[in-house]
């Protein structure tokens, strides 16, 4: 609503959906807040959710960490650009407080 002048934003947890979090932001009842459940941008197999990097090979296990490969962390960093962007836009947009 126009009327907030603070943001929640909530990020899901591997596996999960944003559905869950909106609700629950929703129930927190904040004054003056509006609240915002991002969804992760990577699908996982058989539906199970979504994930914020790369999470599992081909084959369905998990893409161990390794600093020589960093597929993990490539997928990481592509996501924290893109929500930069996207919160640089919002504040823009709908001017709420920074603190």
């Amino acid at each position: 609503p126009s009327s907030s002048k603070n943001l929640l934003i909530l990020l899901h947890g591997l596996g999960d959906s944003h559905e869950p979090f909106l609700n629950f932001g929703k129930r927190l009842e904040l004054p003056k807040t509006s609240v915002m459940a991002l969804q992760a941008p990577d699908p996982l197999p058989l539906d199970l959710g979504h994930s914020w990097f790369p999470a599992f090979e081909a084959d369905g296990n998990m893409i161990q960490p390794s600093r020589a490969q960093g597929r993990r962390t490539r997928g990481l960093e592509r996501t924290l650009e893109r929500l930069e962007s996207f919160l640089e836009r919002v504040w823009e947009e709908r001017r709420f407080t920074a603190k």
